[in-house]
């Protein structure tokens, strides 16, 4: 301990060392350009509070928000703490204290003039009081009330420090004594003589369990004794030549020192090695928190805040003479080797650049090498080999090199954009080299399989095989000739990652297993892959992913280790590093770092807009009117490294079965025009498989007041009432007419009476009540409409002395829906119109013996009921009704029975018509009646009608 206050000396002057920071990306840098970012803080929603000089933002994972403060003096902000209960205090400089609670922010207190100085210091007790440093402390319970003032206890203090025991202790400025509260409770314990006078408030940390002292104005480190409050120096040393004033952030054992300057600096330990180099030196750094995931947020002035999230993952390495890397490969003598964009081939080992060849004139792509071969065969304009014991290269020829494959020691196979050469090093000889002329065309990937000694070859035609002798085939594969990206051989098999069949693995030249792997219950195609310790790791069309050895998705590069969105362009693995090119750099990522435990996501149904305005309550069973039909769920899943792994899955019950599937950014999930009824909305969060706990919002959309049982039968009487009241006053219209009309209107009217009788307006009414009791609104609905539109076509025709003989024939079937009604499944007619067109016929003629086929004949008859309507045109209109009813006989015992002495007052009607009908047109018109019998029972009746008819044309 006592070389640390020298190791801060040393460490915080030296340049920048060898060891890389770790990687990081960038949250808010278009939101936060141009501000200056003071302080971030966490709500118990996990929402992220920024306080900056242009006052606070929100940030709920998906959204920043500015949030306004009313009556506050100043728009900066510092000292962001958060009490249990989840409220967050911070002050500004014109002494105001600030309240953010339940995402609003107001001025919670205003400094008194007697208490202001220029540095105020907010801290929460384990009684949960709020405590502002100002001059003097002051003290609020949880409830916002103040407690009290401590005028007494005046003076300058540095920064709060939380003791193990909970007490909360502050050092002032020149004092050899320190201020603790306690348990509501102010005491003044004295400091060891060691503290000079002077020194300026100390500012205390804690680093494994031990605390430690620092001061600002002197830079001497102490040791502090929590327990008796004892200081002792461990140093006599100076910051040499940097009398900066330092800032200190402890997190977790860890203290991260930051200044004036740039970059920012982690002690997280007593040796030589415990103070890092200086990290991020482009930014600088105003504030260090760590999140509830564990990430950690440096923030910045004007360029947002550094995301690290796993302190063991490095940063991208920094190239010389700002190169760009296009290829990786690892070579066993030689170790990393890349190709820059630039043609150069480098070599990277222990941190430091090597140029190999210098010598390109296009970016080198392509880098292969083998143990047992002596050279790393590239292209950079031009196919060459480097000589790994003497660095001398040697040009073979032009062409463009895609991907090479060691045969044996002397011989390795090309694929070229041309076509497939074998090239041949016999020892100390120069190169030979023999195209494969039975292959030329344009090639990406060979691999030799190990057994068969078969050269494979991803061509423009699909996939080939070189067999000995030079043989050409095509590989067996039910679906056709593969499209490969990528071979690979491991061990005895071949490994072929295709474009749309997944990974076929050949054994002895024969497919022996397929693998396709899935993402969100998508495919995902492979472009490169390479098999370490039975796991698959490639580069796909999901980005970087590690497999399983039957497809599983076990992992995938993402913000964890500093990736955001960045594409891959080449890889290669040596003792469980990856070296990895991709559009943010070259870097080195550990095969452990991506098969970490998948963490349960948090998730939680933050809003629900209907109809486009925001409810206060979710948290309870929602009702809502008929009117209120659009809603959209807005959910939450607050995290910053798990945004490309997080799907939401969401089911809305009462109007979808199945669960479907959203992106972490679709997280506004609306549905437009739900109808009446019970509704659950289910959703969940699935990160890689582990799913959170699923959120329900259950609520029911009432139906129209057109729908309500009151409204429905309201509606049944009114409409009642109105029929009744048209009837009687449709009525004493033709009352009247009769006295005026001819004996043909006073027929027809009886005709009318007929067709209109109370019996059938009854029957059908009491039809449509049966329904509406049964709660069949929608058939009720559908027979209104029917009855009311043959009320309103029967008053239309009664003042006509011919219709057409379609509106007849539609008048008919309005009637025989409506009938078919009450007599339910048991009921069948058919209508047989023939070839009959362009004619017109007296209204309303058939349809009263039609009723009394109905009535008479099959309204007793037990059984399907039929009725037949044949129509027949010659000099008149033919017209047969056929019943299966029970005969006219039995028809006319029964209503004897039933309505003794009653005369028919249909059938006169008919008989007074039709008489009219031959003195006025001259003709055989009439009817008759025909019984029908079975086995010598009578079985139905046939009325034949002979109607006189006009021809429209």
């Amino acid at each position: 301990m006592k070389y640390l206050a020298l190791l801060l000396v040393f460490l915080w002057n030296t340049l920048c060392l060898s060891a890389q920071q770790p990687a990081y990306f960038i949250l808010g840098k278009e939101q936060f350009e141009g501000v200056q970012i003071y302080g971030v803080i966490q709500d118990n929603d996990l929402n992220y509070w920024f306080a900056s000089d242009q006052g606070f933002y929100k940030y709920d994972s998906h959204t920043f928000s500015k949030v306004e403060c009313e009556g506050m003096k100043g728009l900066s902000a510092f000292g962001l703490v958060i009490n249990k209960t989840g409220t967050i205090f911070c002050h500004n400089l014109n002494h105001q204290i600030i309240k953010i609670e339940n995402g609003k922010c107001s001025v919670f207190y205003e400094i008194p003039e007697a208490e202001r100085v220029s540095d105020i210091s907010l801290a929460i007790s384990e009684e949960n009081n709020l405590i502002v440093v100002a001059k003097s402390p002051i003290i609020f319970d949880p409830g916002g009330k103040l407690i009290r003032v401590y005028g007494d206890y005046q003076g300058s203090y540095g920064f709060p420090f939380h003791t193990k025991k909970g007490g909360i202790i502050y050092h002032s400025w020149g004092r050899d004594s320190i201020l603790e509260i306690y348990q509501n409770k102010l005491t003044i314990k004295p400091l060891n003589s060691g503290v000079k006078n002077k020194t300026g408030p100390l500012t205390f940390f804690r680093i494994n369990d031990n605390a430690y002292g620092i001061s600002n104005k002197s830079k001497m480190v102490y040791a502090f004794n929590e327990d008796s409050y004892q200081c002792t120096a461990l140093a006599e040393q100076f910051f040499s030549n940097n009398q900066e004033y330092l800032r200190f952030y402890n997190v977790n054992n860890q203290v991260w020192i930051a200044g004036i300057s740039v970059g920012v600096r982690k002690l997280e330990g007593e040796s030589r090695n415990a103070l890092s180099a200086q990290m991020y030196p482009d930014f600088f750094i105003s504030s260090v928190y760590k999140d509830h995931e564990g990430n950690l947020l440096l923030s910045t002035f004007n360029r947002g805040i550094l995301v690290i999230p796993d302190l063991q993952v490095e940063d991208v390495v920094s190239l010389p003479q700002k190169q760009s890397i296009s290829s990786v490969h690892v070579d066993k003598e030689i170790g990393i080797v890349l190709g820059s964009s630039e043609g150069d081939l480098v070599s990277f080992n222990n941190g430091a650049f090597k140029v190999l060849s210098n010598k390109g004139r296009k970016p080198l792509l392509s880098v292969n090498s083998w143990p047992d071969f002596p050279f790393i065969i590239y292209d950079d304009g031009q196919v060459k080999a480097y000589d790994k014991k003497t660095g001398h290269v040697t040009c073979l020829f032009e062409s463009s090199l895609k991907d090479a494959a060691l045969y044996d020691q002397e011989t390795v196979y090309l694929a070229l954009n041309s076509g497939v050469r074998k090239i041949q090093y016999p020892g100390s000889a120069a190169f030979s080299s023999e195209a494969i002329e039975s292959l030329m065309i344009r090639t990406y990937a060979i691999e030799v399989e190990a057994v068969t000694k078969n050269i494979f070859v991803a061509t423009s035609d699909g996939l080939r095989i070189i067999k000995p002798g030079n043989v050409i085939e095509r590989p067996l594969f039910e679906k056709g000739n593969p499209f490969a990206n990528d071979l690979l051989a491991y061990g005895n098999r071949l490994y072929v990652a295709t474009k749309k069949d997944g990974i076929l693995i050949f054994e002895n030249g024969r497919i022996v297993q397929r693998i396709s792997p899935k993402m969100d219950q998508g495919d995902v195609e492979i472009y490169k892959l390479i098999l370490s310790d039975n796991k698959i790791y490639a580069n796909s069309s999901r980005g970087f992913v590690v497999l399983s050895g039957t497809g599983e998705i076990l992992a995938r590069l993402n913000k964890v280790q500093g990736f955001s969105a960045n594409k891959i362009f080449d890889f290669d693995i040596r003792d469980d590093q990856i070296w990895m090119v991709h559009s943010g750099g070259f870097q080195k990522i550990n095969v452990k770092q991506l098969t970490l435990a998948r963490e349960k996501p948090a998730l939680a149904i933050s809003g629900i807009a209907v109809n486009d305005e925001l409810l206060e309550e979710i948290n309870k069973k929602g009702g809502f009117t008929s009117e209120q039909r659009k809603f959209k769920f807005i959910i939450s899943s607050p995290t910053l490294r798990n945004k490309e792994n997080i799907r939401y899955h969401y089911q809305l019950n009462g109007y979808e079965s199945s669960w479907l599937i959203a992106d972490y950014e679709d997280n506004e999930l609306s549905y437009n025009a739900l109808g009446p009824g019970e509704y659950t909305f289910r959703v969940k969060a699935e990160n890689q498989g582990v799913f959170s706990e699923t959120r329900e919002y259950s609520f029911v959309i009432s139906p129209p007041f057109y729908y309500r049982w009151w409204f429905i039968a309201g509606e049944f009487i009114t409409f009642f009432l109105l029929v009744a009241f048209v009837y009687r006053w449709q009525l004493r219209l033709q009352r009247k007419k009769s006295e005026r009309q001819n004996e043909l209107n006073n027929s027809k009217l009886t005709a009318i009476q007929s067709q209109m009788n109370p019996h059938f307006i009854f029957n059908s009414l009491n039809s449509i009540q049966d329904l509406v009791l049964k709660g069949d609104i929608e058939n009720s609905y559908s027979y209104i409409t029917t009855f009311s539109n043959m009320v309103r076509r029967t008053l239309e025709y009664s003042d006509k002395d011919f219709i057409d003989f379609e509106q007849e024939i539609a008048l008919l079937e309005l009637y025989l829906s409506l009938e078919k009604l009450r007599f339910k499944k048991d009921f069948e007619y058919v209508i047989i119109t023939g070839s009959v067109d362009d004619v017109m016929l007296p209204p309303l003629i058939i349809q009263p013996f039609i009723e009394n086929a109905l009535v008479h004949g099959l309204l007793h008859k037990s059984g399907l009921k039929k009725l037949k309507i044949n129509f027949e045109l010659h000099d008149m209109l033919i017209c047969t009704i056929e019943d299966n009813g029970v005969g006219r006989e039995k028809a006319g015992l029964i209503q004897q029975r039933q309505r003794a002495g009653h005369q028919s007052f249909s059938g006169k009607a008919i008989r007074n018509r039709f008489k009219i009908l031959t003195n006025i047109f001259e003709g055989d018109f009439g009817y008759t009646y025909e019984d029908l019998y079975e086995n010598g029972e009578a079985a139905g009746t046939k009325v034949t009608l002979r109607i006189p008819v006009k021809r429209k044309f």
